[in-house]
């Protein structure tokens, strides 16, 4: 049976990167090792050899390619197997900034990540 996919209801564009982040888990001292493989203004999805409770609001601190890193709160909205993946579960997770630093981080993410896409189809 062929499964429907559901319509794209996001509110920002996503652009897909590939890089290396942790998920720290409020009741876990262990953090969970992840690669974000895209990202937008309200989220990531990562891949990960866990699968993350729905629901559950965590850390995200996502290495960037300057070398710096970026930590956030995020909500995971969705995490289940991921198709052709070998034994990986797609998660996606909402960020939930709690100071005026947090949004600001996150904008200068997403921007930085737009302007690499941007210069590499330039150049």
């Amino acid at each position: 049976m062929r499964r429907q996919r559901k319509a794209d209801t996001r509110r920002y564009a996503r652009f897909h990167v590939m890089e290396y982040a942790l998920i720290h888990k409020a009741d876990h001292f262990d953090a969970v090792r992840s690669v974000v493989v895209d990202v937008g203004l309200g989220g990531i999805q990562v891949l990960s050899r866990q699968q993350l409770k729905v629901g559950e609001v965590c850390t995200v601190t996502i290495g960037r390619s300057d070398g710096t890193r970026i930590s956030v709160p995020g909500e995971v909205r969705f995490s289940h197997p991921s198709p052709g993946a070998g034994g990986l579960y797609a998660s996606g997770m909402r960020f939930k900034p709690e100071t005026h630093e947090q949004k600001s981080e996150v904008v200068d993410y997403v921007h930085g990540v737009f302007q690499r896409q941007a210069d590499q189809l330039a150049g």
